[in-house]
């Protein structure tokens, strides 16, 4: 997904939890998803301008539905430990370039 395709995933899954320590906040419509905080992308090659990692960690707070996030199609990296984060870990298999997924342990008991 390029460009504003790859922003309304993202956004979706901001929308869809809660983000009590603002670790989401500049996550913000109208704004370069490269550019967010926790957000990693591509610098060159094939895949450059997306998602390549996704890391906010460290909040117990932090909520949303993680399947939101397995359209994603470059993403590598994962990590969402220490969340609160649901949904279908599943979704998550047809990224073809996942490397490390890192998420909660509950999340790993439904697989």
């Amino acid at each position: 997904l390029v460009g504003s395709e790859m922003c309304i995933r993202d956004r979706a899954f901001k929308a869809s939890g809660t983000d009590p320590d603002g670790l989401l906040s500049t996550w913000l419509d109208g704004t370069d998803p490269c550019g967010w905080t926790g957000v990693i992308c591509h610098a060159n090659g094939d895949f450059a301008g997306t998602v390549q990692s996704v890391q906010r960690y460290e909040s117990a707070g932090l909520t949303g539905d993680v399947g939101l996030l397995a359209g994603l199609a470059n993403l590598e990296r994962l990590d969402l430990y220490h969340t609160a984060v649901t949904g279908s870990v599943a979704a998550l298999g047809g990224l073809p370039n996942l490397e490390n997924l890192y998420l909660p342990h509950f999340l790993y008991c439904l697989l």
